[in-house]
């Protein structure tokens, strides 16, 4: 329907990531269903040690991720991914 195609797979954890020319849309098939696991935001120049500083310096508690980026709590719980934009 939106024209993507499998960008990669993960497949002992039962991802699949759907895009175009990149990754837009990562489907688990883990349980429990039906929940949003996370959203992204992409920055132009992105760095860990910066984004993490400005996170903390606000009383946020910036997660690493081994795989991708940054991850921090939104209000709601929601994890949010802060990756390098390319």
């Amino acid at each position: 329907m939106f024209g993507f195609s499998v960008i990669s797979q993960d497949q002992p954890l039962g991802i699949i990531r759907l895009g175009t020319t990149r990754t837009l849309v990562s489907l688990n098939h883990q349980s429990p269903a039906g929940i949003v696991d996370h959203f992204a935001i992409g920055v132009p120049r992105f760095s860990k040690e910066s984004a993490a500083r400005y996170l903390k310096e606000r009383n946020g508690k910036p997660e690493d991720d081994p795989y991708a980026g940054l991850h921090i709590k939104d209000p709601d719980g929601i994890n949010v991914q802060i990756f390098s934009q390319r």
